[in-house]
């Protein structure tokens, strides 16, 4: 039988360690591998018994120092990668779920978002009544900002919910709240009828939303309320005042506000407090338990004929029972006491973590003059609480000097629009005014617009000086600096008796001249002439008087209680030079006389306030914020530039 051969590389490895000739007695299995293993056919080293190494030559381990090497070469990194993987998780969830209640209402008392009892299928907190031609599309957005403020808010939207038209008196009965957006048309419309008519019959809380933009959908509220019926005025309109629905987001948050403040006032419990309940109820109704349990014993006794002589214990058992249903009653009226008594939730209880907040102040730099009239209905109102909201405003009466004798610094006029603005003698003194603080701004702009251009002037003339120092080597503006490079590089030969600043200005370009073709007198012409130019152009920077005037902040009042009006009926009262002239070309911000809008109407008007009166119309020339209007154009027709004359007598 013929056995294989073992290989050259095999043959290797059993003679590594020993090359030499075996000596008696010697084994090869012995020697290869230094004893402790084999080699294979390829040559390497198969160990045995632990051993480890190229040759077998490392003993084994103890086991313990095994286990080390696998805890520090494997477990230990998996344990690290796995650790910082769940942190990871860990903060982008806890991120999620801080950005996920950044975007909820919360109480202002606990900052915790407020709890709603959940709702069983076909049941739901709020009932969306609208009509589909003028009121579909806002309801669809208050319906998505719901979800965001109020996520476990139920919602009923006819085109999401609905079943059978002939369940909505049903689905009306299944809601806590149920809110009518008011639209043109929504009387008149079949469904409408029948959900309003539900809510009166049932006595459900109703929110009634007034879409009051006819290029929306919506109608004045007067006609709305006249297409009413009669038996359900009361309810619709008596109860809650009606609520608006504006284009802006800061108004439409307010009215959200109101809207869940109301779902919380009817879900009852700690929704309509903002609190846990206390425990005022389970102390009485643990006393009542033990006075109960008292007053058994003694009738079960009795009743079984006084047969049985109770012992001492039951005795001592009985007066402990009554003494701690005496405490318990007394701690639970102390408890009832100082409980706060359930009241309807308001708006102002909630708030948003991103809801715009009134501006602190103007920042560094001096104050801003909020320049009212005593002629214009209102504006005093506006101007104080303006000036108490925002810090470094202060408000003033328009002097009878006119807008220059404030005294200087930075004024901005106010202009408060109404019923009332325009009317009578009044209006037409107020008329007058707004003529001369637009005048004053135009001023204001045009001295801003000389004090630019006279900046970029410098700005060139200084480029140019150095310029003509480089060309000349003569010290041109009398700094002491003088450009010596096309002197170095030989490109410009000039007498020796050329001094910096000994020779003047003509010399220096007429010398110049032979060499550069009349480039530098040229050059030195344009100098001249811009600096004579600058000092001939010396007026006052400042407008007369030291005013800096800012254009009109226009407010408008839309609540009957302030004499607000439509924009409409403010535009047919204002003299026609006025509109000619443009006062409405910037947008009228909204005024309230309800609290809540009113804060936000401040919030508004505040962070106005300080964008349009933080800068001044130099600042435009540094590169600051732009917010005087640009004058880059040309004259009116006519002829002169200057500000319009007072307006026409009437």
């Amino acid at each position: 039988m013929l056995f294989p051969q073992p290989t050259w590389e095999q043959r290797a490895c059993e003679r590594r360690l020993h090359p030499g000739v075996l000596k008696a007695g010697e084994n090869i299995e012995e020697i290869q591998c230094s004893g402790h293993g084999h080699c294979d056919m390829d040559g390497v080293c198969v160990c045995t018994g632990g051993y480890r190494g190229v040759d077998c030559e490392d003993p084994p381990e103890e086991e313990d120092e095994h286990l080390r090497r696998v805890l520090l070469t494997t477990v230990l990194p998996a344990a690290g990668v796995i650790a910082l993987l769940a942190i990871a998780l860990f903060l982008v969830a806890r991120r999620f779920k801080l950005a996920k209640r950044r975007r909820q209402l919360l109480w202002r008392s606990t900052r915790q978002p407020p709890r709603l009892r959940s709702k069983a299928g076909g049941e739901y907190h709020l009932f969306l009544s609208h009509t589909w031609s003028s009121g579909q599309d806002q309801v669809h957005m208050i319906k998505r900002r719901l979800a965001t403020l109020a996520p476990k808010m139920k919602v009923f939207l006819d085109v999401d919910d609905l079943e059978e038209f002939g369940t909505l008196a049903d689905n009306v009965a299944a809601s806590d709240v149920v809110l009518l957006f008011l639209s043109r048309g929504y009387f008149a419309s079949k469904a409408c009828q029948i959900e309003y008519t539900a809510a009166c019959r049932l006595g459900k809380p109703v929110v009634v939303v007034h879409e009051s933009d006819e290029n929306h959908g919506g109608a004045p509220l007067e006609e709305l309320r006249d297409q009413c019926p009669d038996e359900c005025q009361s309810h619709l309109f008596g109860s809650r005042a009606v609520v608006p629905w504006l284009r802006s987001e800061v108004f439409q948050l307010v009215t959200l506000k109101k809207i869940v403040a109301v779902v919380l006032s009817a879900d009852g419990g700690e929704a309509a407090t903002g609190k846990q309940a206390g425990g005022g109820d389970e102390i009485a109704s643990v006393a009542s338990d033990l006075s109960t349990h008292s007053r058994e014993s003694r009738v079960g006794e009795s009743s079984s004929g006084g047969g049985r002589r109770r012992s001492l214990a039951e005795l001592q058992l009985e007066r402990a029972t009554m003494a701690s249903a005496e405490a318990a009653r007394r701690v639970a009226a102390r408890a009832m006491a100082r409980a706060p008594a359930k009241k309807e939730c308001e708006s102002a209880d909630l708030y948003l973590h991103n809801e715009l907040k009134p501006a602190a102040g103007l920042g560094p730099g001096p104050g801003l003059t909020l320049l009212y009239s005593r002629h214009n209905p209102g504006a005093r109102l506006v101007a104080s609480q303006l000036a108490a909201t925002v810090a470094g405003c202060v408000a003033v009466e328009a002097p009878a000097g006119g807008a220059t004798s404030v005294g200087g610094g930075r004024v901005l006029p106010l202009l408060v629009l109404n019923a009332r603005t325009f009317e009578g003698a009044d209006g037409e003194a107020l008329a007058r005014e707004v003529c001369g603080w637009r005048a004053a701004f135009k001023e204001t702009v045009r001295a801003s617009e000389r004090m630019r251009q006279r900046q970029e002037a410098a700005s060139g003339l200084a480029k140019l000086t150095n310029r003509l120092e480089a060309l000349t080597g003569v010290d041109v503006d009398g700094d002491g600096d003088v450009n010596g490079k096309c002197l170095e590089r030989g490109s410009l030969s000039l007498s020796s008796n050329v001094h910096s600043g000994q020779v003047s200005l003509g010399e220096a370009s007429g010398r110049a001249q032979p060499k550069h073709g009349g480039a530098v007198g040229e050059a030195s012409e344009r100098v001249r002439s811009s600096s004579s130019a600058s000092g001939a152009d010396s007026e006052s920077e400042e407008p007369a008087g030291g005013v800096e005037m800012g254009r009109l902040l226009l407010v408008h009042m839309l609540d009957p209680e302030d004499d607000g009006c439509r924009f409409e009926q403010v535009m047919a009262q204002t003299p026609q030079h006025l509109v000619d002239d443009k006062l409405y070309s910037q947008i009228a911000l909204p005024w309230f006389h309800t609290p809540d809008y009113r804060a936000a109407a401040l919030a508004v008007l505040s962070h106005t306030l300080v964008k349009e009166g933080s800068s001044a119309p130099s600042s435009r020339a540094r590169g600051g914020t732009r917010w005087w209007p640009s004058t880059r154009r040309g004259p009116p027709p006519g002829g002169g530039g200057g500000p319009p004359g007072p307006p026409p007598p009437p």
